[in-house]
């Protein structure tokens, strides 16, 4: 894919997504009446962020949807999160400390297909409990 090709795409995602937040918010409102103005968008989008903020990671925060839902629990996070001690203490033996995601990718990959499946099983059950 091409660096033009690429661009297109990604504004028309992003497009789609400030869209997509903007509808949610003000279906059935018209524009310009109390809590549907420019600055309503804006906080919509872009939460707190004014031009000339300080942004950390690259992007600016985005207020938090309370109604959004969360990603299902899978095999692959519950494994790194039940062992993240065990393996935090083998990578403290190491000489080349890998960044911790690398690590569970390579122990994840280790897994024979019985056990991922066993963890994926696990993490529906654990996701139906919480419910």
């Amino acid at each position: 894919m091409n660096n033009n090709t690429q661009f297109a795409q990604s504004v028309h995602t992003f497009t789609d997504d400030m869209v997509s937040a903007l509808w949610e918010k003000f279906e059935g409102k018209t524009l310009g009446e109390e809590g549907c103005t420019k600055e309503d968008a804006m906080k919509v989008l872009f939460g707190d962020y004014k031009p000339g903020d300080k942004v950390k990671g690259g992007k600016a925060k985005k207020a938090k949807d309370p109604n959004k839902k969360k990603r299902a629990l899978s095999g692959y996070t519950l494994f790194g999160q039940l062992n993240k001690e065990k393996f935090n203490e083998e990578m403290g033996k190491m000489d080349e400390k890998p960044k911790y995601v690398s690590y569970v990718g390579q122990k994840w990959k280790e897994l024979s297909d019985d056990e991922k499946k066993e963890w994926g099983e696990k993490a529906k059950t654990l996701a139906l409990e919480s419910q």
